[in-house]
């Protein structure tokens, strides 16, 4: 009896730790399409620091073009002959409109890591251009700045 509640519970912790239960599971909103690729944002993975940074994950899925020109941006490296999309992750301030690169992922057509590349506190902050995709980002992940109600002008006595 006792193997088996405890069978039981090992399961159970199992299906609870699991992205799943928890809502981890990707929720790829398309920010941008162009002809070179589709650019997503993982709302479900936002993440708030206590330093009060929100870190994004953005995905660009490759078309062919855009892979040719990546591969090529990639030096051809044969490694990345099944390019299919890359994972960026960015640290937005939000407060001062400034993100950084955090890290790059590249992927295969069959959602393989290629290769990883760890940027975090590697580089520098930069202004996020108003109308860029970054701007669009920061507009869903950023917390909205609460609008104050205009002062109100002081009553006249009554008569």
């Amino acid at each position: 009896m006792k193997l088996h509640v405890l069978l039981l519970t090992l399961v159970a912790v199992l299906l609870l730790s699991s992205p799943v239960a928890w809502g981890a599971v990707p929720d790829w909103d398309l920010i941008d399409s162009s002809d070179q690729f589709d650019f997503f944002h993982d709302m479900a993975a936002n993440v708030t620091t206590p330093e009060g940074l929100v870190i994004v994950t953005l995905k660009a899925v490759y078309t062919p073009e855009g892979k040719q020109d990546a591969q090529k941006i990639l030096e051809n490296d044969k490694r990345y002959a099944d390019l299919a999309f890359t994972l960026y992750t960015y640290d937005l301030n939000c407060d001062a409109g400034t993100s950084r690169l955090r890290g790059v992922a590249h992927f295969d057509s069959k959602g393989g890591k290629i290769t990883e590349f760890n940027l975090a506190g590697k580089t520098a902050w930069e202004e996020i251009p108003p109308g860029s995709r970054l701007d669009l980002v920061q507009g869903q992940a950023c917390p909205a700045v609460p609008v104050q109600p205009a002062p109100r002008a002081p009553e006249a006595p009554a008569k």
